[in-house]
């Protein structure tokens, strides 16, 4: 039978600043994706936008909203704990991609969002990575032995996995809705039809009955993106596993803080170190009280 204790479970530490920041952000984000959802409806309705670019601003704006909730839908489902800092970076990365990027058509401009972006998912896949290993093991909490470069590798290797996953996800949401996630139409110059090359900047709405696409990319600027966005994962991934090595061999329990956690162990840790500096306040003040009385004593 569950307690009423266990029902309103909480992290009991103080609010900081990064707390504060997390929470402004998920509401600008929240609010500013459904203006947006809202401006696109009403724009199709009074200037007869295209249904089709509708619907992909409907389905990015929903799977924003979706994204940056799952991490209030994990804490909430699996009582864990995700560091303020990590989840205010994670949900502007989300936002950045989806809203920015994809509707507002940032990509179009500017390749160092995109780049940047990347790189720092790499970044967050390694936390994640290691938050896979504090969770299933309970490292380092539980003093486990783990080597330092099965870590690195475990980050390397997990960061790769997650990356290809997403670019599953962008080549599905390319394929279903007509999006430029992948950014296969960079390079689209125009059509070979009925043997004829016809050059037009407007993509057909399908390849079998307009005819062939022509490419100035040699691999199709898709393809290219796919890679460069996979090796800057990975070198996200390499930064994080070399920091996660030096840290694992000279003090594991400095990776606390960047790890996600089960609610339990959070509050614990966090009721330690409260309990610690109480403890060591005492034993200051135990040492100046002796001192003095030696003093006093010794005149």
């Amino acid at each position: 039978m569950k307690t009423k204790d266990n029902k309103k479970q909480k992290i009991e530490y103080p609010k900081s600043k990064t707390i504060i920041l997390s929470r402004i952000l998920y509401w600008t984000f929240t609010v500013v994706t459904i203006v947006t959802l809202l401006v696109s409806w009403i724009s199709y309705f009074l200037d007869r936008q295209n249904i089709e670019i509708t619907l992909t601003h409907t389905m990015l704006c929903a799977i924003c909203i979706l994204t940056i909730n799952i991490p209030n839908i994990l804490i909430r489902k699996f009582k864990l704990y995700i560091p303020p800092l990590i989840m205010a970076i994670a949900i502007t990365m989300l936002f950045l991609n989806c809203i920015v990027g994809e509707i507002y058509r940032v990509y179009d401009t500017s390749i160092i969002l995109d780049r940047a972006l990347h790189f720092i998912s790499g970044f967050l896949y390694g936390i994640l990575a290691l938050s896979v290993i504090s969770l299933t093991s309970n490292w380092p909490h539980n003093r486990l032995k783990l080597s330092p470069l099965f870590v690195s590798i475990f980050i390397i290797c997990f960061t790769f996995t997650t990356g290809y996953i997403w670019e599953c996800f962008e080549y599905v949401v390319d394929s279903l809705t007509g999006a430029f996630m992948q950014r296969w139409n960079d390079s689209f110059v125009g059509i070979i039809q009925d043997g004829v090359f016809v050059e037009t900047t407007q993509l057909p709405s399908s390849v079998f009955q307009s005819g062939l696409y022509v490419h100035t990319s040699i691999r199709g600027s898709g393809l290219e993106d796919t890679m460069r966005d996979l090796l800057l994962n990975i070198i996200g991934a390499v930064v994080t596993s070399i920091f996660a090595f030096i840290q694992t061999k000279r003090n594991p329990d400095s990776l606390k803080s960047y790890l996600i956690m089960k609610l339990d162990t959070a509050n614990n840790l966090f009721g330690k170190k409260k309990k610690d500096e109480i403890l060591q306040e005492k034993i200051v003040e135990d040492t100046k009280e002796e001192n003095e009385y030696e003093d006093s004593s010794s005149k």
